[in-house]
């Protein structure tokens, strides 16, 4: 089965549940078994001290998930960036680069003033929160503590937002944020590869608050095991961003319209649904796996089958799309997304008293 082809067979597989399914497809059920094993046990190594944790000389904020994509990560990590910023306080970001060129090696992304790196070397999430946070510091590296230190000793920075970072646990993390999805916060209960699990619904304890993305206003979530704080959030289109101008434009320029879109996301069908409450009507589709490289093939096809359509595609996609010098005469458009919280008391759990110690490194320009 070719890559193509598998982005769209796991998440048909992970979406069935019971045990008719479990059994069906065995072979995954007992991987997910042996790999359920080794997450138990590289945890409990960690937690009896068999395993050493490093720390740096900063705050820690880890944002991560149980499940594999599509929970709202990098929207989160541009939220809580501003948020840090307003306040005046000198914030930087790591992250390990998924699937960049390069290999592990440490890379600056952005000093703070400038893009260093393209979504190629760094990373597209990486890329896009450097290239969406121009005075914030970006670090990508396979040895977290390494781009942490790096981050500190470089750019002076009091708070690094650890990307990605929850199963990581090799560095001390002050603050542990888990975002789970409000719809299915466990996808169908079973760990990798038989669902999309990385560590059992038991990995909770170690979260100091839950956010739960894609939930309603009001939305009831019990957790019977979760003994920290929860919150909620929403992510919201805000506007529409050409792919080569940058140019900003209104969500309702396209609203009742026919258009073409693309992606190469987690899960594109929450893609499309997003754009039809926009009341955009997708005429015609084209979804690539996650993380997904384009080409100059790929931009010619596209091209042709968009035809005169407007194109619309996500920001991870775009900073990839806009390498192409053919794109500046599609009408390509990335959708722009934001976090609204639905409810307060996560300033606190950020900014409040028992935070202040390392926050009061003064926040200085960066450069």
């Amino acid at each position: 089965m070719d890559r193509l082809r598998c982005h769209r067979f796991w998440p048909w597989l992970w979406g069935r549940a019971g045990a008719g399914w479990d059994l069906l497809f065995f072979p995954l059920t007992l991987l997910a078994w042996i790999y359920g094993g080794g997450v138990r046990a590289r945890a409990g190594m960690y937690r009896v001290g068999l395993r050493k944790t490093r720390r740096v000389d900063c705050q820690v904020v880890s944002i991560g998930n149980l499940a594999v994509g599509g929970v709202g990560k990098t929207p989160f990590v541009l939220f809580l960036a501003e948020q840090y910023r307003a306040r005046g306080i000198a914030v930087g970001v790591a992250s390990r680069g998924y699937g960049r060129e390069g290999g592990g090696e440490r890379l600056a992304v952005s000093d703070g003033t400038r893009l260093l790196a393209t979504p190629e070397t760094a990373g597209d999430e990486p890329y896009l929160i450097a290239a969406r946070l121009v005075d914030v510091p970006v670090v990508v590296s396979a040895d977290r503590h390494d781009g942490c230190r790096w981050l500190v000793e470089q750019y002076g920075v009091a708070v690094i937002l650890l990307d990605d970072a929850f199963q990581h646990l090799a560095l001390h993390r002050d603050l542990n944020l888990l975002l789970l999805d409000g719809n299915a916060p466990f996808g169908n209960g079973r760990l990798l590869p038989r669902g999309l699990l990385r560590e059992p619904p038991s990995a909770l304890s170690r979260a100091d608050a839950l956010f739960f993305s894609r939930a309603t206003v009001g939305v009831d979530i019990q957790i019977s095991n979760a003994a920290c704080p929860v919150f909620s959030f929403a992510l919201v289109p805000t506007s529409l961003v050409h792919v080569a101008t940058h140019a900003v434009s209104p969500l309702s320029d396209l609203a009742g319209r026919d258009v073409f879109a693309l992606c190469g996301i987690a899960r594109p069908d929450r893609f499309i649904t997003s754009l039809e409450r926009l009341n955009m009507h997708v005429a015609a589709r084209q979804t690539f796996p996650n993380h997904y490289r384009y080409t100059a093939t790929d931009i010619a096809r596209l091209r042709r089958e968009a035809g005169t359509l407007p194109i619309i595609t996500t920001e991870k996609d775009a900073v990839k799309l806009a390498r192409y010098d053919q794109v500046a005469d599609l009408d390509c458009r990335a959708i722009r997304i934001a976090v609204q919280m639905h409810s307060g008391g996560w300033e606190e759990l950020l900014f409040g008293s028992g935070m202040e110690r390392g926050l009061l490194r003064a926040s200085s320009p960066i450069g």
